[in-house]
């Protein structure tokens, strides 16, 4: 079975409650409905049960009382803050991350017409990090049948840090490894990509790496990691064969991890490009709750392979933490 079958046959075993808080939006803006065609096709293919937010939802629910009395006892803000916090718990993707908080809903979907700041700013506010772990975002990508570079590719942080410091790069590859084999049942050979390999280059970004591979190993280095590692000699065992140390000889990394948003940006966007017919999902990670921000380029199916990690991901939480039970009030009204 190919990895993206795989990621929704899990999924479909046992689907969880889903909020997509950006339908009003789509239907506002007068695009065309991914988000509601994506959403269709979830539930009728047993992935998810989702939720479909709108601003008319959230009013009429009743609960923007309830949801801004919370938000001040998470975030410890005085009564005399209310007034504002009412107004910013009408906000979607807040009233949706606190749907996820309270229990109204397993994981949330968001993005598409959302910026990432402000989806990631509404998470960071509710959803606390997995301890031990630093947030970011992993992108997956499977090739065509066929295709000679590589069958399926993680490529992390993509999103979210910008210049991650050496302990954070070592939480994220950590992170993106434990991501990545729970989303493709594969062990995660992961690269941490520079302009060197190995101990041929110097400089700042390569010392960071050489400082992050060693907080890495500290933290019991379960997976096959090895930076600093050009690209070429990470996706290309005969390149590798030519670098003194990299271990990418017989099989080529399947998880490319940039020292810095600027690299793994523009790697995530080539091969997106440069691989139009691949399947693919852009997922957060290292939060206690899962939550997604999605890509305004997604299309249908890039927003069901999303649902099914969201769902995947309330499963893992579930078996980490004991099952939780979801109250039911919104998923009879935003279908």
């Amino acid at each position: 079975m190919r990895v993206f079958d795989r990621l929704l046959a899990q999924a479909k075993r046992d689907p969880r409650v889903v909020v997509l808080p950006e339908l009003g939006k789509e239907a506002a803006l007068g695009v065309r409905p991914v988000l509601r065609e994506a959403m269709v096709r979830a539930r009728a293919d047993g992935l998810a049960l989702p939720v479909a937010l709108s601003s008319d939802l959230i009013d009429d629910s009743g609960k923007v009382d309830e949801f801004a009395e919370r938000y001040c006892e998470m975030r410890e803000l005085t009564r005399d803050r209310l007034p504002g916090v009412r107004q910013l718990v009408r906000r979607p993707p807040v009233f949706g991350a606190m749907m996820v908080r309270l229990g109204y809903a397993h994981g949330m979907v968001c993005g598409k017409y959302t910026s990432s700041f402000t989806v990631m700013a509404a998470v960071r506010a509710l959803i606390s990090p997995e301890p031990g772990q630093f947030p970011s975002s992993l992108f997956l990508l499977e090739a065509p049948e066929g295709y000679t570079v590589f069958s399926v590719m993680g490529i992390a942080d993509v999103v979210i840090n910008t210049d991650p410091a050496a302990e954070e790069l070592a939480s994220i590859v950590v992170t993106s490894c434990e991501t990545f084999q729970a989303l493709t049942g594969l062990a995660a050979r992961a690269a941490i990509l520079s302009y060197s390999t190995g101990t041929s280059g110097s400089g700042p970004l390569v010392d960071r790496v050489h400082e992050a591979m060693a907080a890495y190993r500290r933290r019991g280095g379960r997976w096959m990691v090895f930076g600093p590692c050009q690209v070429d000699a990470a996706l290309d065992p005969r390149v590798a064969r030519n670098k003194k140390g990299c271990p990418f000889t017989e099989e080529p990394a399947n998880l490319l991890i940039g020292p810095d948003l600027n690299v793994s940006n523009c790697i995530y966007k080539a091969f997106r490009k440069l691989v139009p017919d691949a399947r693919s999902l852009l997922c957060s990670q290292g939060l206690s709750l899962p939550m997604d921000d999605l890509s305004r380029g997604d299309d249908v199916d890039d927003v069901v392979n999303v649902i099914a990690a969201n769902v995947i991901k309330a499963q893992i939480v579930e078996e980490r933490k004991g099952p939780t039970e979801v109250d039911t009030f919104f998923l009879t009204r935003g279908c």
